[in-house]
């Protein structure tokens, strides 16, 4: 997997919103696909998030902050 799609999952498990955009870009530039940054990045995220939730290491606010992060 590209560092950059790593870099998005692990931003949106680490609820760091505010370099959700910023590695998006560099992804971009990096002539990464939208629909991988989308399958690979983001919803890798939101899938290990999940993962935390139903091992009871994240609780529903926290899933709720991290599915923001999408926004």
């Amino acid at each position: 997997m590209n560092i950059y799609l790593e870099e998005i999952a692990k931003a949106i498990v680490d609820m760091d919103e505010d370099n959700i955009i910023p590695l998006i870009d560099k992804a971009l530039e990096a002539k990464v696909l939208p629909e991988e940054i989308y399958n690979d990045g983001l919803s890798k995220g939101m899938l290990d998030v999940t993962k935390l939730f139903e091992n009871k290491e994240y609780f529903v606010s926290e899933v709720i902050v991290c599915a923001d992060t999408l926004n």
